[in-house]
């Protein structure tokens, strides 16, 4: 990658130490590439997709560094979504993640992804024989501390050195853990006599996995993916279900998606939620403040029109409605409550004073556009360099929440200032409210 001369500066970790929060074989490493952000980002995610496709065996997950901390704080892996895949026998799940990997290779909505980072590797396995350890008055736990002892070494003590500290730990020499050594293994009985390993055990060879992962209690793969641009997680999830569910059930496995794909289920859902109930406290907060109902249905009746343009915005940046663009809907929602209230409580003033409904409305709606349009320009010029560096990292969450607040912003002024008033006027007869003498 130095050599392409398409970005600044490339720099490698790799692995981590083993009590890291986040502890990493050293099959895997970190690249931080410094790119010059004027470039087109889809040609560059294609130029650094093209260099590590090009490494046999190797695959990688491109995004920005805060999008992968988050990921990583939400899924545990650096990607958006985790396909699970559950089985009960290895050998099925092996096949079907194996399976899994192919087709989604093959998909145009799947940006990247890593498949099972399972490797099978040769290993000496001890079956111990519960009748012959019964025999000799061991039990699993006598046996088993031996020979971890043995190959895995015991501290003894601790040697001490100025301020450092040393284990002094036994082993059985490098070299000596081959099949025909642990057969030979002497194992102490309680009686203090020493029987031979595959006295009281079957010691094999067998290729076993590098990698177990349950969750659950259930045996269960991992593949992370991110959607390819301009796909939605939702979308990818739905065509994952469709295309992946009956190739992993003729192995006998199930899938789940996981990762920040729960996470934004389970925000929704409370975003939902909530945003329901503050609608009707609102409604009523309306209708206290205006003493007429039909006063709070108009200013309540713009909610819509905003959060169509909230909606447009999103969709001409070329972005998706993700949970920062919820909560900059709940935004917008509050300046078309704001500037609609604004409007309604001067008309009921200016009804008190004794002005007619229509001249009320007229009066009321000069009165007003100026404080509101001040208001509405200050915020929007305040948006508009957060929406402009949309792809500029770290903008991940900041910029689709600004771009929901611009389009929904634009809408609810011409709103407050078109809809509104003609709705009050409409509703002028209905609305009217007693006039203390």
């Amino acid at each position: 990658m130095h050599n392409r001369g398409e970005w600044a500066s490339v720099t490698r970790k790799t692995g981590r130490a083993e009590r890291d929060q986040h502890a990493e074989p050293v099959s895997a490493s970190e690249l931080i590439v410094r790119v010059d952000m004027k470039r087109n980002p889809d040609e560059l995610r294609a130029a650094m997709n093209a260099v590590i496709k090009s490494v046999p065996g190797a695959s990688c997950m491109i995004g920005y560094p805060i999008a992968h901390r988050i990921s990583a704080v939400l899924s545990g892996s650096a990607a958006e979504l985790s396909l699970n895949i559950f089985g009960d026998k290895p050998e099925d799940i092996r096949a079907a993640a194996a399976r899994a990997k192919e087709l989604l290779a093959t998909m145009p909505e799947v940006g990247d992804f890593q498949a099972n980072r399972e490797i099978l590797v040769d290993t000496v396995k001890i079956d111990y024989d519960r009748e012959r350890l019964a025999h000799e008055g061991l039990t699993l736990a006598d046996a088993g501390e031996q020979v971890s002892a043995a190959f895995n070494g015991r501290v003894l003590g601790t040697v001490a050195e100025g301020q450092n500290r040393r284990d002094v730990t036994l082993r059985m020499e490098e070299g000596e853990a081959d099949e025909e050594a642990v057969k030979k293994l002497l194992i102490k009985t309680r009686t203090g006599r020493f029987v031979r390993l595959d006295d009281i055990a079957d010691v094999h060879r067998e290729e076993a996995s590098n990698l177990v992962i349950h969750e659950n209690g259930r045996r269960q793969a991992l593949i992370t993916l991110n959607p390819a641009p301009g796909v939605s997680v939702g979308e990818l999830v739905s065509s994952l279900a469709h295309r992946l569910g009956p190739e992993l059930a003729a192995f006998g496995c199930t899938a789940e998606f996981g990762g920040t794909y729960q996470a934004n289920i389970s925000a929704r859902r409370t975003l939902v939620t909530f945003s329901v109930v503050l609608l009707f406290v609102v409604f009523f907060v309306l209708l206290v403040a205006t003493k007429a109902p039909m006063r709070a249905f108009t200013v309540m009746a713009t909610l819509p029109l905003a959060l169509v343009g909230a909606v447009g915005a999103v969709a001409l940046t070329g972005r998706i409605v993700s949970i920062a663009s919820a909560v900059g809907l709940i935004t917008v929602a509050g300046f078309v409550i704001r500037n609609g209230l604004l409007l309604e409580n001067r008309y009921v003033e200016l009804e008190r004073e004794g002005h007619g409904p229509i001249e009320a409305i007229r009066f009321g709606s000069r009165e007003r556009m100026v404080p509101i349009l001040m208001t509405s320009l200050t915020t929007v010029l305040g948006l508009v360099p957060i929406v402009v560096a949309l792809d500029v990292p770290g903008g991940e969450i900041l910029a689709p929440l600004a771009a929901v607040q611009l389009g929904g912003l634009v809408i609810a002024t011409v709103a407050a200032l078109v809809v509104v008033p003609a709705l009050s006027v409409l509703i002028a007869p209905k609305a009217m409210v007693l006039v203390p003498k």
